[in-house]
């Protein structure tokens, strides 16, 4: 008695569960169906803060490199530089610093006019 109801019971949760994959079938979206929508709706999703921008003035890249083969050590020549624009002029800003062959240093700004600023300071 007890396996039948069961059988039975089993019986109506499966047809309960085909019915609401059938119903669900007919109402669920499919992948094309939303990037349809997200490629009609694209400028209400991303907000303009979050929306990639281009920068108002490009990078400014200055490359040192000594005259002298004396040293050609990059370590040394970062400190020498750093020391001597945090000595003399501490308006100029520095985004990143890396190394070049023959321990020269490449010197990115954030804007070229710092990167020529530093050409002068150097120059000096």
């Amino acid at each position: 008695m007890a396996c039948q109801d069961l059988h039975g019971k089993l019986e109506v949760c499966n047809t309960k569960l085909i019915d609401e994959v059938k119903r669900e079938v007919n109402t669920t979206r499919h992948f094309d169906q939303i990037a349809q929508l997200l490629g009609a709706q694209k400028q209400n999703l991303i907000p303009n803060s979050l929306a990639p921008r281009l920068p108002k003035e490009p990078d400014g890249i200055l490359l040192i490199k000594r005259k002298t083969d004396g040293n050609k050590v990059y370590d040394k020549n970062k400190i020498l530089i750093l020391c001597n624009v945090k000595g003399k002029n501490s308006g100029l800003r520095v985004r990143g610093m890396s190394k070049l062959y023959g321990g020269g240093v490449k010197i990115a700004t954030a804007a070229e006019v710092e990167s020529k600023l530093f050409k002068e300071h150097f120059r000096v």
